[in-house]
């Protein structure tokens, strides 16, 4: 941005808003303005928030991607695989809010509505038309979970390709050679339809800090319209199947809105009619400036 335009940061923790300002003055960043505040408090229709067009959210998480979590979890003997397939990481004291009270699957499920709502909020900022989601995780229920919700919910905000060119390196052992190839490393293609858009790292595979990363656009008006249209009617075939032997408001419907065979018979009859008499006119008056 070369220091043009202007840049609002949140944060609930006045350490870390300390910290953030810290390292962008040094960087040299001048236009940023940071608040110790939730950013679930920001109101989107301030008028000081109305020219918002980008948000970076990168919210509250279980922080399971980060090495010293892992080594934790290495060290109770729990296996890596397992806890990021099964989503039972168990939470730890470096964890925001921990509560060693609350079992995992129900820090995770708190987590990851948070997460949720921290999304919808952003999206409801009027002239934001990108927003990129982020986490620390390597949990599914926090990240390919959380965007299939909003996908669901907002057909007005479509998902577009991050780091399109990004690869990673298989490593297969076969006899004594070893075999590398680059494959793309996106989001879980099992979790559901357009987890290609997402990009995620597991340490174990990748050796970095697992994380996860997507971005929301704003669709054009015509595509956010045939899109709403398009989830409403998934969202109705939900519901249960339709008795298409039964359905007789449907059928009467379409056969009213589509012309039938007869109806386009009679307008071809009618329009040869008309020449018809058309030509008749011009012949009798052709006869009578003879006459």
């Amino acid at each position: 941005m070369k220091n043009k335009g202007k840049i609002s940061a949140f944060d609930t923790d006045g350490r870390r808003l300390e910290l953030l300002q810290r390292l962008t003055k040094k960087a040299g960043a001048t236009n940023i303005t940071g608040t110790h505040k939730s950013f679930l408090d920001v109101n989107p229709n301030d008028p000081a928030y109305a020219d918002v067009t980008h948000i970076l959210l990168d919210p509250s998480c279980s922080g399971s991607g980060m090495v010293a979590r892992l080594d934790e979890l290495l060290d109770s003997s729990s296996s890596v695989a397992a806890a990021s397939s099964n989503h039972s990481a168990p939470a730890s004291e470096y964890d925001d809010n921990y509560n060693d009270s609350s079992s995992a699957e129900d820090r995770l499920k708190s987590l990851s509505e948070f997460q949720l709502a921290a999304i919808e909020h952003g999206l409801s900022f009027p002239s934001v038309q990108r927003l990129v989601y982020s986490t620390c995780s390597i949990h599914e229920i926090e990240n390919e979970s959380v965007v299939s919700h909003i996908v669901q919910r907002h057909p007005d905000f479509e998902l577009v390709k991050v780091f399109p060119k990004w690869t990673r390196y298989w490593k297969l052992h076969y006899g004594c050679s070893l075999i590398c190839w680059s494959i793309a490393r996106r989001g879980n293609p099992s979790s559901f339809d357009g987890a290609e858009f997402c990009v995620r790292t597991l340490p174990r595979d990748d050796h970095v800090i697992g994380f996860f990363v997507t971005l929301f656009q704003r669709r054009k008006a015509g595509a956010a319209t045939n899109a709403s249209t398009n989830a409403k009617r998934s969202l109705e075939n939900d519901d249960g199947a339709i008795d298409e032997d039964n359905d007789d408001d449907d059928d009467t419907e379409t056969t009213e809105a589509e012309p039938t065979t007869s109806d386009a018979k009679k307008r071809k009859n009618k329009k040869k009619n008309e020449k018809k008499k058309l030509k008749k006119q011009r012949l009798t008056s052709v006869a009578s400036t003879q006459d």
